[in-house]
C-alpha cells in the first residue's frame, strides 16, 4: 500500500472530495479547532461516519478493522487487560488465540499505548 496522508486515502476510497478535504483542514486551522484530529473533525463536520473513518485508518494502516457494536465479546477475554489499563490505554481484549491477544482501540497511531502493553501483558497470557 501507498504511504499517503489519510485524507488522500479518504478521497482514493470515493469517501470525500478534494473539496471537502480542504475544508477540513482549513477548518483544521481554526482556532477553535486547534488540536482536533482530522478524524475526529471529518466525523464532526459529517463528511463520513466514525465506523467509514475507522475502516479506512485500519486498512491505511494495514491491520484489522473490528467493530464493537457487532462482535461477540466474552467476558474471560475483556479480563484479560486490567480495566486501569483498558481505561488508559482506551482498549479492549476480543480474542484470543493461543498466546496471541487481539486488542481493539480507537487509536491503533498511538504507538506508545501499542507497545506500551507487550510489557505487562505477557505476565497475564
Amino acid at each position: 500500500m501507498k504511504n499517503i496522508p489519510i485524507g488522500e486515502h479518504l478521497i482514493e476510497k470515493g469517501l470525500v472530495t478534494q473539496e471537502q478535504l480542504n475544508e477540513v483542514l482549513a477548518a483544521q486551522k481554526e482556532e477553535k479547532n486547534k488540536g482536533k484530529k482530522l478524524g475526529d473533525l471529518i466525523v464532526e463536520m459529517k463528511l463520513v461516519t466514525e465506523n467509514q473513518f475507522a475502516e479506512v485508518l485500519a486498512e491505511r494502516l494495514n491491520i484489522s478493522f473490528i467493530d464493537l457494536d457487532s462482535a461477540e465479546l466474552q467476558p474471560d477475554i475483556i479480563k484479560k487487560i486490567p480495566e486501569d489499563k483498558a481505561r488508559k490505554y482506551n482498549c479492549i481484549a476480543v480474542n484470543k488465540v493461543g498466546r496471541r491477544l487481539t486488542v481493539a482501540t480507537d487509536n491503533p497511531s498511538d504507538f506508545y499505548a501499542m507497545e506500551s502493553p507487550s510489557r505487562w501483558l505477557q505476565v497475564l497470557l
